[in-house]
């Protein structure tokens, strides 16, 4: 999405309110959180990023599918 990220992942959308999130990526492999050292600081702001967006967010801990 952008080329000032720090935190490769997923989302998938559901409803126009909800979004599900997670820092595993098809397409970089999984675990990319772990391999890039995403803190759970930096995890919980892109949970609370995608919040201020307005979406309910569901967030998937760092190294679960």
């Amino acid at each position: 999405m952008s080329d000032k990220a720090y935190v490769g992942g997923e989302a998938w959308f559901g409803t126009t309110e909800q979004v599900t999130i997670n820092a595993d990526s098809g397409r970089f492999g999984y675990s990319i959180s772990k391999a890039t050292g995403v803190t759970p600081e930096q995890w919980e702001a892109a949970s609370k990023y995608w919040s201020n967006l307005g979406y309910d967010v569901k967030s998937i801990p760092r190294g679960e599918k």
